[in-house]
Formats: C-alpha cells, structure tokens, sequence
C-alpha cells in the first residue's frame, strides 16, 4: 500500500505567487498577441492553448519553491519457513532406501506445497554445499550440519524467519557439532527423524591415522580401526597393500555383535614422492555396504622439512602465533630462538636454517651487527617484523628495500588490504574476503618509501583512508630474498579469525606463503606448475596455475601451456591453460578416484619447456563410516528451539503445528523515503508533453 503527501520549504501561500506568475505570463501571449495574429482562432483553441500555457509556467514557478515528496510504503512480509533436506549418501543406507528415493520425497514435496499456501518456503538440500531449490538425489558424500545453521543465520537474520525444519539423519561428518552452532540461530526448529537407529549388519574400516608427510628412511607409523557389526565369532583377514605388494596381514576375531579394534602397523619410508597405501578387510556374507571394507591412505614422502628460525629481542604473543601458523605446513619445523641465547659461533647455528624471522630486530639494544654479518655471509632469506621495539635507524642503514621517514616513536594503527597488483603468490578469494575483517596491525608511524623493484603484498588503510604505504612487501637483494611486515599484532589476526568463523585458515595462509615464497629456493625453470594440494578429495575440483618466463626471466602469457594427464590405466587426458592476467589458471574438473601423472608443456625463448608432476584424488567414504542414525541430536536441536521432533510418516503434522504457532504471523512494515519532485522523471515527461502540444497548436494555426 503507498501513500504520499507533497511537502515544501517554503509557506505554501507562496504557490499564489506561481499562479499569478502562470496568468500574467499566459496574458501577454493570449489573448492579445494572438488575436493580433489571426482572428480565425476558435474560442475552444484559444482556451486550451491558454490553459496549456498557464499550466506549464505555474508548474515551472512552483518547482523554484523545491517542493518535495513524502511516500509512506506499507508492506506486509510473510513468515519465512526454511525447509532444508540433508542430501547426504547416508540417507538410503538402511532397509527403507526404496521408500526415501519416492514416497518420501512425494511427502516432501507435498509438505513444500502446503506451507506455500501461508508461508514463503525457501527450500534447501545440503551435504557438503547448501543448495537452494535442488533436485534430491541423496548423492552427496559428507554432511555439514553446522554450515546449513550459519547460512541460515547470515542470509535471514532480521528477517521475519518464522521456523526451520531439518530433515536429516543426524549424521555429521564435516564442520563443527551443531548442538554448539545453534546458539546464533534464534528461531523455532523442527527436525524430521530420517534414517535408521537398528544396527546394521557391516564390516568396515572405520578410520585410519596417519601423517600425511614423512620423512625418507623414517618409520611410517599408521593406525588402523576396523569394526564389525553382527559378525559375533567371525574371522576377518586385513590386509596392506604398497604399490602391489602385501605390506602386512593381520587376522581379527569379532568376539562382540558390537566389535572394534585399533591396529597399530608401522612401516618404511623408502621412496621419495607421494605413496598409496591400500588397507581392506575381508567382505562378509550380509553386509549392508563392501565400499567401506577398503580405504586408501596417501603420504607424501619427503627428504627431509625446512628448519626456520624464529630470532626475538622479547617475549611476545607474535611469536607463538607465528610460531603455530608456520607449522599448519608440515615442510617446515620453526623454532623461537631468543637473542641472549645465540652462542659466540652464531654461524654454526644458523647453517641450519633455510629462513630468518626477525621480530622487531635490529632492536634498541643495537647488539645484533654479528647477526646480520652471518646472514650476510650465508644468504639467508630474511623476514622482518617491526614493532615498537625495533631500532628504525638501523634498519634503514641494512638497506633491505624500504625506509620510514619522519618517525618520532609514534604508531598507528593499519589496517591490511589486500593489493591487486600483487604477483608473486596468490591469495584464495576466501582468504582475501576474510582479510579485510582482520583488527590492525601497530605499524611505525611515518612516511614510508619502498624501492621501485619491491613487490607490495598489503597496503596500509588508516582509518577510513587507504593509502599506498606498505604493510606487508617483498624485495630481493643480492642472492637472498627479503620480506618485511611493518607492525606487530599479528596474533590479533588469528585470535579474531578463530571468533569469527572458529578457524584460522585466513591468516594461515598468509603467513605459510609468505614463508614459502621466502625460504623457496631461486627457480630457474622458464615454465613453473604449481598447486595448492597433492591430493583432492573426489568431489574437488583439480586446480593448477602455471607461470612462464622469457629468457630473460620476464613473466609473459604470451605462449599457450598444454597440459596432459596420464591415469593408472595409461589413459591420456589433454587441457589447455586459461590465461588469467599475466599467469595461467586450469580447471581440470572433477577426476575419477586414483593415481595421475601430468605433464606440462609450451614454447618460450625458442626453446620448448616441459614440467612434469604427480597428484593423487582420493575418495570420500565418510557417508559409510558412520550409518547408524542420530535422532538423539535431532531431538536435542528442536528442543533447544522451541520446536519438536517428527519422523517421516508425520512429516504433513509439521504444517499444522507451524501454522497453530502464533509467534510465526505476518509483520508490517512501514517505509519513508522523502524525493524532490523535480526528480520524478514523469514530471518532465509532463512538461514537455504541455509545450510540445501548445507548440504543434499555435504553429498549426499560424501563430508563428
């Protein structure tokens, strides 16, 4: 419903001037001059071409007043009911699986219908991803239970959100426990019983640990939990397999109708690259599933991890953070090294160390020219860390590639952002959006002034402006690479990040390229293959970037880059890379679960350049890991919202309750907005349409 009233600045007997304006300008054409034209006018003619002009010039006067308009706008918004289906393989793992895949999914869509009628449903599926009106295949295989929660918070949070229902099995094997997701959720739920609470009749390896990196010539330890459900007095032989030969054999007496064991195996890392181990445990007659009696474990193999130095002035909260965040990658091991405890022979200590991380050092205490003489003489790639405790002065006479000028001890605080021209490494969109979320960093204050050839990570935003100053830049110098974060607080990052979204891969991901980028050795290949992961899960897409130099190590885009993949089966697969701004980006898709090997190959310099690798896409059992359905967690997610708990066969009962519950109603609202008229675009189609037919009357009647 709209409602509008017309308001002006000034008093409204203001509007007789306009009228006496429209008649005496309206006079002076009619009637006199054109009855001095032609006295063949009728006197029909003469009036509506008065009228038209009175009207045009009071209209006009009365626009010079700057009236405005007040519209009220009252909508009434219905209750929003989210109806979400887990879509998880879960589902149809039970006796009824017949039932599910129709009759359910006639109640479903029969439920969505009446709702409709009352209530704007918003219908969703979820398993790994959420989905908005999807087809169910129950087809997805993991569950994130706690993800469906946020999402419905962010998108209808102070909306009129009148109930959820769940329709799920219980069963979570991704993202947080959704007892402990519910709390931002405030509205009423009801949850749909699915699945099958009977224990079935399985055998299966439940779960295998392992390091996902080790280290040639160390021992590989690995441990192995199978189970068997119903198999009470049965033997099962469980078996390892390494590159088709027979690792280890165990035998397992079930002697429980509910029986598990953990087997602890060790083995020998022998070859370098990533190895696939296969564990299976024999199938018995009667099991509900035999995809679960086989896992395949993959570790990558190594020569050995990067040791980093983490060298302090003090104690501070940076260095455990810093500390944690490099070892998420576990190429490298750091350790935090105070400056009183480097021995004399400091050069023996730091033969070590690939990198150098320098919290606020030079420090004031300016007893660190040994250090940096060792560093020097070593090449060590370095990353700097100023704080308020750094020595400003002596770290401008290092000559690392950037200097502060005006600096008088102060400090501000700088938000990051992230810089788009930015090239050395790539930042996920993900950690980019996250990114600007992050508290500021305690930077010196100043001017800052980087040299031409320095490459800007982040810049600095303080206070509302952004400013072209550095907070996080690279720069080479001599045969050693250098990396320089201008302030301290970088534990804040990760402590925000954590109470956002209770994890801290963003900040992680920072620091762990920063540290890659540094303590990576010079590349001299013309074509470079890089990637985020060895192994993909079986529903991720497989992602690589590629870069290519000149001879002249200038990055181009100019050639393009073939790409061919070759399966266990010797089948060839060939891609061609996109280019995306001066590098390369490919999305193979998703493959088949298995072993791949690729090679990569272009033009450049005259000279053809090839790259060859390896990747492993394994598969996701988490669906038949855990089959048993958990109603209590179902129970316990209505009760904590007001709501209750059904199974499918009352699935229709839920539209009764939901419509019976009278804080799920319609809500009015009502909307101002105020708008000069003369902004109304109809207003001048208005005018223009009074001269123009005044204009066509008078020339048609000769009055020019």
């Amino acid at each position: 419903m709209l409602l509008f009233t017309l308001i002006t600045e000034k008093p409204w007997w203001f509007i007789l001037f306009c009228i006496l304006l429209g008649a005496a300008y309206t006079l002076i054409l009619y009637p006199f001059k054109s009855l001095k034209s032609t006295g063949e006018k009728t006197p029909k003619l003469l009036r509506l071409m008065t009228t038209l002009r009175f009207f045009t010039i009071s209209f006009l006067a009365f626009l010079l007043l700057s009236p405005l308009i007040k519209s009220y706008l009252r909508e009434v918004q219905k209750p929003i009911i989210v109806l979400a289906q887990d879509n998880s393989q879960s589902i149809l793992l039970n006796k009824d699986s017949t039932y599910y895949k129709t009759d359910y999914l006639k109640s479903l869509e029969q439920l969505k219908n009446t709702l409709s009628e009352k209530f704007d449903v918003k219908f969703y599926s979820f398993g790994k991803t959420l989905n908005e009106n999807p087809s169910i295949t129950f087809s997805e295989k993991q569950t994130n239970i706690s993800t469906l929660l946020d999402a419905v918070y962010d998108k209808y949070e102070g909306q009129n959100l009148g109930a959820v229902i769940l329709a799920s099995d219980g069963i979570f094997n991704q993202g947080s426990n959704p007892i402990y997701s519910h709390k931002k959720l405030k509205t009423t739920m009801y949850t749909v019983a699915l699945g099958d609470t009977a224990l079935p009749r399985d055998v299966l390896i439940k779960k295998v640990r392992s390091n996902a990196i080790a280290y040639l010539g160390n021992s590989l330890p690995v441990e192995i939990e199978a189970a068997a459900y119903g198999y009470y007095g049965s033997n099962f032989i469980l078996t390892v397999m390494h590159n088709g030969q027979t690792e280890s054999v165990q035998t397992i007496v079930s002697n429980a109708s509910r029986y598990s064991k953990t087997i602890p195996l060790n083995f020998d890392a022998k070859a370098k690259g990533m190895q696939r181990y296969t564990i299976s445990i024999s199938r018995q007659q009667g099991e509900l599933s035999y995809l679960n009696n086989v896992k395949d474990v993959f570790v990558d193999v190594i020569d050995g991890r990067q040791k980093i130095m983490i060298l302090a002035n003090a104690p501070h909260p940076d260095l455990g953070a810093i500390k944690n965040a490099i070892e998420t990658n576990q190429n490298y091991e750091a350790q935090i090294v105070y400056l009183n405890e480097l021995p004399v022979d400091i050069i023996t200590k730091l033969r070590a160390y690939s990198l150098m991380v320098l919290h606020q050092i030079p420090s004031m205490d300016n007893s660190t020219k040994k250090i940096f003489e060792a560093l020097d003489i070593m090449k060590i790639p370095r990353l700097y860390i100023l704080g308020s405790q750094s020595n400003l002065s002596v770290f401008y006479s290092l000559n690392e590639g950037l200097s502060i000028g005006n600096n008088r001890g102060s400090t501000n605080d700088a938000l990051p952002r992230m810089n788009k021209d930015f090239n050395l490494f790539t930042l996920s969109d993900e950690t980019q959006n996250t990114i600007i979320k992050f508290p500021p960093l305690q930077v010196p204050f100043g001017n800052y002034n980087a040299t031409g050839d320095a490459h800007i990570l982040f810049q600095q935003q303080i206070g509302a402006t952004l400013t072209e100053m550095p907070l996080i830049l690279f720069t080479n110098k001599n045969d050693y690479k250098v990396g320089i974060i201008c302030g301290e607080g970088i534990w804040r990052w990760r402590l925000q990040e954590y109470a956002q979204t209770e994890s801290q891969s963003a900040s992680n991901e920072v620091l762990t390229k920063t540290i890659q980028y540094l303590s990576a050795k010079d590349d001299k290949r013309l074509l470079r293959i890089s990637s985020t992961q060895k192994t993909f899960e079986e529903n991720e897409n497989v992602l690589f970037d590629a870069e290519v130099y000149t001879p002249s190590y200038e990055l181009t885009n100019e050639p393009e880059v073939s790409f061919k993949i070759t399966n266990e089966e010797a089948k060839t697969f060939d891609y061609q890379f996109s280019k995306s701004g001066k590098t390369y980006h490919l999305d193979c898709g998703i493959l088949p679960v298995g072993s791949y090997h690729y090679l990569a190959s272009t033009q450049t310099g005259g000279k053809a350049e090839n790259v060859s690798g390896q990747f492993t896409v394994v598969p996701l059992q988490a669906e038949f890991t855990e089959t048993v359905a958990n109603h209590q967690l179902l129970a316990s997610l209505s009760d904590l919202h007001q709501g209750k708990l059904f199974y499918p066969k009352e699935m229709q009962n839920i539209a009764d309750e939901i419509m019976a519950n009278e804080t799920i109603k319609p809500i009015s609202y009502a909307h101002q907005r105020l708008e000069d008229l003369i902004n109304l675009k109809w207003i001048f189609a208005l005018l223009l349409l009074t001269l123009t037919a005044e204009w066509f009357l008078r020339k048609r009647e000769g009055g020019y």
